[in-house]
């Protein structure tokens, strides 16, 4: 048996030679079971282990029988190479140093001292390594010049690298493309992307199925923001039919993001971290911002505490901290919690005063609340401290257009757009300012019809057009067609129709003010001529007011205006805009009515936001309102009552349905109750319904419906009114 065991033994050894170590195994360990205290056995069969790729199991024999082989110098060499497919470093350095010291000229030794501890940052061990072998002169030059060159490449000294290699007559083609590679990223760590292109194209024209070389390509691709490019090479890519790289995909999901197509980033994000990134943030924050985009709150929201993790366990450099940091204030802004982010990025701001990131998080926060004047000083204060940060630049260019510094903001942004042509951010300000220059067509159908107890109705339907001569001015025409009328108590009805033609400008005289100014007439008769005067002014942040006079109005109570019955109008509007969660106002104004009548009124108004989540709001208001007449009600023919007072509660119900980048579908309901009293009248209760419905379609394309019922009192009788409303606005 013992002979048998030792022709087993001899026959494992020459598989061996010949590189069949898997079929060596049986016949080892059937000699093993003969010859159990054979230490030179145990190596060879811990070696074959090694050979066929059983690396954990070579090293669990090898610690079990550590006593009896640690004597055997060919050993360590072969355990290192197990440690080393294992991915533990440390260990596969210290047995190749340990298979170096028994013999200098072992090559294999010498390599992987050389690979584990650039792998493990330790690069003076390294070149200690290589100068020793040099001195000793125990490695061939060919080995030495490759190794030479190695550690050059790792310490990111790869164009040096190529030209040693060069120089040294290093004929291996492999590792001078790979060294071309290499220099292709190290210009993308130095922020030169046209060169690492540059670099990456050559060599994908001499050998374009060299798949390294394409994988860095799309990461060059990506620095640039060529996104379109990056799909297009990750399909060559796969044709390829090789493992991809976790960066690979990674880049491609940053493409299909920023692309606008969040799905498919979900899905190349989910396939990354399958892959087990080395650091997976990048990855992790790629689906934070697009579960963000695709308004999947409760999946963002389970992101953040492993970005959050990361955070905490210091795994971050200090960009990807900033980041991160600044991603959870903008998380707050998308979810419109502005309250919220203001608060966090005002904190920020305490703790880091100095970084423009957080400064122009603040600066749009200001900006999304309605408070632009102070906006700007921030956005201001956060170009002076990064002059290349391009989302403070588009914020800082909305902000000047909201305020009237219309060519400052247009300027900004062509010069954003020649900097960064495919940057879609900067795209989306460009077109929303072109937008604006546009051309625009409106056109309005509005409905009103007084059931039971009632007699009014009347059907309008306007259109206009506008031009735009420059941002600060523009002109209008707009036409209008009106049929009302009432029911008699005879039972005829009486009708009357108003078409109206006016033509005007809108001039933004200086940046706070705007007058509107426009003259009308009947396009039928030619009579009827009337002009009309607003003008708008908005000297803070908070205050609005607008103030105007209209000749011939038919904006009057519509039991007169079915009575035939014309007016002048004056009117002054006061808003005060604290937040984005709460506005008050009033107006005031009189309408002198073509019979004589006088109608002057007062409204005051309060509007809450009471619950706030990304796609469900309610809002809760309240308006008081008083009307006078100066004629008895037995003086005119329509209703005419010395004094109305009405105070109505008004909650509001907003539903988002869908909204991602241009494109949004947004339901609310409007509910109105109160009381309403006439002069001689008693106390009546009121309310009201309207369901309005808002889509806009594009940037371009925008309609709003709505139908609404109303309970109104007229001399102490309740009448049932039905309205509905549609309009619509064009951009060409």
């Amino acid at each position: 048996m013992i002979q048998k065991a030792q022709e087993d033994y001899s026959r494992a050894v020459s598989l061996m030679k010949q590189g069949k170590s898997r079929e060596a195994l049986p016949l080892l360990e059937s000699a093993l079971r003969e010859l159990p205290d054979n230490d030179f056995l145990k190596a060879d069969y811990t070696t074959a282990l090694v050979w066929s790729g059983s690396y954990a199991q070579a090293i669990k024999y090898y610690e079990s029988h550590k006593a009896r082989l640690e004597k055997i110098k060919y050993l360590p060499r072969n355990l290192a190479k197990a440690y080393f497919e294992l991915k533990d470093y440390k260990k596969a350095l210290a047995f190749y140093e340990k298979a170096f010291s028994y013999n200098n000229a072992d090559e294999e030794a010498f390599k992987g001292i050389i690979y584990t501890s650039c792998i493990l940052g330790d690069y003076l061990t390294a070149y200690k390594v290589l100068l020793y072998a040099r001195e000793k002169r125990s490695i061939p030059e060919p080995a030495l010049a490759s190794m030479q060159t190695y550690i050059l490449k790792e310490l990111g000294a790869s164009s040096q690298a190529f030209y040693y290699a060069k120089d040294k007559g290093i004929k291996d083609q492999e590792l001078l493309l790979a060294l071309k590679g290499d220099m292709a990223v190290d210009r993308l760590k130095w922020d030169e992307y046209d060169l690492s292109l540059f670099i990456l194209e050559k060599i994908l024209q001499a050998d374009p199925q060299n798949f390294r070389a394409r994988c860095d390509y799309i990461l060059a691709l990506r620095k640039k923001e060529r996104m379109k490019e990056i799909l297009e090479q990750y399909q060559l890519i796969e044709q390829m039919g090789r493992p991809v790289p976790y960066w690979v995909t990674e880049a491609v999901a940053d493409a299909h993001l920023y692309l606008r197509h969040p799905r498919e980033a979900v899905k190349f994000y989910l396939l990354t971290l399958d892959k087990g990134p080395v650091n997976p943030y990048n990855t992790y924050m790629g689906l934070f911002y697009t579960y963000t985009e695709l308004r999947q709150w409760d999946d963002a929201d389970r992101m953040w505490p492993k970005i959050d993790d990361l955070l905490k366990r210091r795994k971050l450099n200090e960009l990807e901290k900033h980041e991160a940091l600044v991603a959870w204030g903008w998380y707050l802004i998308y979810q419109d919690k502005l309250a919220e982010a203001q608060a966090y990025f005002s904190e920020l701001v305490k703790q880091a005063g100095l970084n423009a990131g957080i400064r122009s998080g603040l600066a749009h926060t200001y900006y999304w609340r309605g408070w632009p004047r102070r906006a700007l000083e921030e956005f201001q204060i956060a170009r002076n401290l990064d002059p290349k940060e391009v989302k403070t630049q588009i914020g800082l260019s909305r902000t000047l257009n909201e305020l009237n510094y219309k060519y400052e903001a247009r300027s900004l942004s062509d010069e954003l757009m020649k900097k960064h042509p495919t940057n879609v951010h900067v795209l989306d300000l460009n077109e929303d300012l072109k937008v604006e220059d546009m051309h625009e067509v409106t056109g309005d159908i509005k409905y009103i019809n007084e059931l039971s107890g009632g007699k009014a109705s009347e059907f309008w339907i306007t259109g206009k057009g506008t031009a735009t001569v420059n941002p600060y001015f523009r002109i209008f025409s707009e036409i209008t067609h009106l049929r009302t009328g009432e029911k008699l108590d005879t039972g005829n009805r009486v009708k009357f129709a108003y078409d109206r033609l006016a033509f005007g400008v809108k001039w933004k005289v200086f940046r706070p003010l705007e007058l509107t100014q426009s003259v009308g007439f009947d396009y039928l008769s030619g009579r009827d001529a009337g002009s009309y005067t607003k003008l708008d002014w908005r000297p803070a942040d908070k205050i609005k007011m607008a103030a105007g006079f209209d000749s011939f109005s038919l904006d009057i109570p519509i039991r007169a205006r079915v009575a035939g019955v014309k007016a002048k109008k004056a009117f002054y509007d006061f808003d005060y805009h604290e937040s984005d969660l709460r506005d008050y106002g009033f107006s005031v104004g009189a309408n002198w009515f073509t019979d004589g009548n006088t109608n002057p009124y007062f409204s005051i108004r309060y509007d809450q936001n009471v619950y706030n989540e990304p796609d469900f709001k309610i809002r809760l208001g309240g308006e008081f309102s008083y009307d006078r007449y100066s004629k008895d009600p037995s003086a005119v023919d329509y209703f005419s009552p010395n004094h109305e007072y009405q105070f109505l509660v008004k909650p509001a119900f907003q539903f988002i349905h869908y909204h991602m980048y241009s494109r949004k579908l947004r339901s609310t309901f409007y509910t109105r109750v109160g009381v309403y009293k006439e002069q001689n009248y008693n106390f009546y209760p009121v309310a009201g319904i309207t369901y309005e419905q808002e889509l806009i379609w594009s940037k371009t394309f925008a309609l709003t419906w709505n139908v609404g019922y109303d309970t109104r009192v007229y001399d102490g009788n309740y009448v049932h009114v039905l309205g509905a409303f549609f309009t619509f606005k064009k951009n060409f």
